[in-house]
């Protein structure tokens, strides 16, 4: 079983590394788009807390592609496309 004992928490150096990634890759012609983060939100419970961190990110990665005049590609967070059986 997933222990959830983890505070979340949104960091300037996180910022500086989602913004040095897109920097680095933007230009490239074959980017659809860039991901916050992926399946952190798949288990309900404590980790949904992450939401708001995952919402301000991926805000915060919008406006610094717009700052910098880049292409308007996609930024946003990967869920899991799980069904019930």
């Amino acid at each position: 079983m997933l222990k959830q004992s983890l505070t979340p928490k949104y960091t300037v150096a996180q910022f500086e590394n989602y913004t040095a990634v897109m920097s680095a890759f933007v230009h490239y012609p074959n980017i659809a788009g860039f991901i916050i983060g992926n399946e952190v939100l798949n288990i309900p419970g404590p980790l949904t807390v992450t939401a708001p961190f995952i919402k301000a990110a991926t805000a915060d990665l919008k406006a610094y592609r717009d700052k910098m005049g880049y292409p308007k590609v996609a930024v946003g967070y990967a869920h899991a496309d799980v069904g019930g059986a």
